[in-house]
């Protein structure tokens, strides 16, 4: 520390020193080299600013004197020694500058107006996820626990003379809920016709949170619009209705998912409805033609239809195939394929199968009846009957012309075998004469009939046997 001079009266003369070892002393911070005190460890003005020691003086005679010094610490700046964070852990998902904690720093000279800084170095790996405002730790960004769970900063606490202490910290991030992030449904299609209460689909959830549960529930909002077609049950969205694809082939719900906690999302689902190939649908139908149809001439045409959109049908007939009339197989369009006579066959009951022509056709049938219509033949006998049994039994009690509308314009005129006329009436025949002239039954006997049309002068004649019981 210093050199130590003695005064003494003998000029020239040699001293020696040394400790004392005196109550209180100081000594053992010091030693002697010579004339010279020197320092054995680092002072430190904080902890003592000042050291007593005891000096003895020897001359070259033995003569010696003692004297106690003061040795005063002179104060000198010293730089900080540790930076405290009051905590090293913050939550997931809070929004970046979030408070984490507050800074403080350990400095013999300073107590407080510290500036802090990240600092670059070892352990600096995660600054930029972090920022400083005045001595307050805050989060830069938003922390996720699921991707990563401990974060590594280096800080640096600066004192007023610039001297800085740096000091590496790991902070913690701390797991909290996290709200699901997307809905997923295993299939969104329904075949229609579908049974009431068949399953459309699966529900998942896509969630950070590994091990959390969720529930499912329709809710209100965009996209809700057919969320009373369907249930949910547990996870499987289920139909309320039975779905026809021509009626309409999409439907739109809306789904939330809500986890444990409470937190949950939403999401529009659309479910599409399959189309499924349906069978085509006939009726019994009947036609009239006349039996002086000409070949070609059409009967009608049949009337079929098919659930499934832009389905095109095809016309057959069945095992009991005519060829009296065609069908065309495509229009279902009946027409005259040989020369009809209502004498010989008035009726033709037919059965016709219709299918689409979808990959596996589907079928259905239906009984087809033509009605040949009578029309006047003048080159043939009058059809009517030829014998009459007027008692009242409802047999043979009338004189009956078949289909006798047919024959309005013309009149009748009956007479007995002298040549008499019995009955006449000029026109409208109604098939309503009994066999009576002047209201008495006629006899029994033959009696002839003239049929004629006065307009075209068409003429039926014939006989009729009357037999009186």
């Amino acid at each position: 520390v210093t050199d130590i001079l003695t005064s003494d009266q003998d000029m020239g003369d040699f001293f020696s020193y040394n400790f004392v070892n005196i109550s209180g002393n100081d000594n053992n911070q010091f030693f002697l080299t010579g004339n010279e005190l020197r320092t054995s460890t680092i002072f430190d003005f904080e902890s003592k600013n000042y050291y007593l020691i005891y000096l003895q003086s020897t001359d070259s005679r033995g003569t010696s004197i003692t004297r106690q010094f003061i040795i005063n610490v002179t104060d000198s700046n010293d730089k900080p020694t540790a930076i405290q964070l009051s905590n090293n852990s913050i939550a997931e998902n809070l929004p970046s500058g979030t408070f984490i904690g507050l800074l403080t720093s350990t400095d013999p000279d300073q107590s407080s107006n510290f500036n802090y800084q990240l600092a670059g170095g070892p352990g600096a790996n995660d600054n930029s996820s972090f920022r400083i405002a005045n001595d307050s730790l805050l989060s830069n960004v938003v922390f996720n626990f699921e991707s990563k769970k401990t974060f590594s900063i280096r800080l640096r606490t600066v004192d007023n003379t610039n001297e800085f202490f740096d000091q590496q910290f790991t902070l913690e991030v701390s797991d909290a809920n996290d709200a699901p992030n997307s809905i997923g449904i295993s299939s969104t299609s329904l075949a229609e016709n579908s049974a009431v209460n068949t399953m459309v689909g699966i529900l998942n959830t896509v969630d950070i949170d590994a091990d959390d549960t969720h529930t499912y529930q329709l809710v209100s909002g965009t996209g809700s619009t057919d969320n009373a077609l369907f249930n949910i049950e547990n996870d499987k969205i289920t139909s309320n209705f039975v779905a026809d694809f021509e009626l309409k082939s999409s439907y739109s719900i809306r789904v939330q998912s809500k986890d444990k906690s409470g937190d949950s999302i939403e999401r529009s689902i659309t479910i599409n409805i399959a189309d499924k190939s349906e069978k085509p649908s006939i009726l019994n139908q009947s036609f009239n033609i006349s039996e002086n149809s000409l070949i070609n001439d059409v009967v009608g045409t049949i009337s079929a239809s098919s659930p499934d959109a832009g389905a095109n049908l095809i016309f057959t007939w069945a095992a009991n195939t005519t060829s009296t009339f065609s069908l065309n197989e495509t229009t279902g369009q009946i027409t005259v394929a040989n020369n009809l006579d209502y004498e010989k066959r008035r009726l033709y009951v037919l059965t016709i199968v219709v299918k689409d022509d979808q990959t596996v056709p589907q079928y259905d049938t239906a009984t087809i009846t033509i009605n040949v219509i009578d029309e006047i033949e003048s080159k043939q006998t009058l059809p009517a009957n030829n014998y009459m049994s007027p008692n009242g039994d409802g047999l043979n009690d009338l004189f009956v012309i078949e289909n006798v509308q047919l024959y309005a314009d013309y009149s009748l005129t009956i007479y007995n075998e002298a040549n008499i006329e019995v009955f006449k009436v000029l026109s409208n025949y109604n098939n309503d004469w009994d066999g009576t002239f002047n209201n008495k039954q006629l006899p029994t006997g033959v009696y002839f009939y003239v049929f004629r049309n006065p307009k075209n002068g068409a003429e039926f004649k014939g006989s009729l046997n009357i037999l009186k019981q």
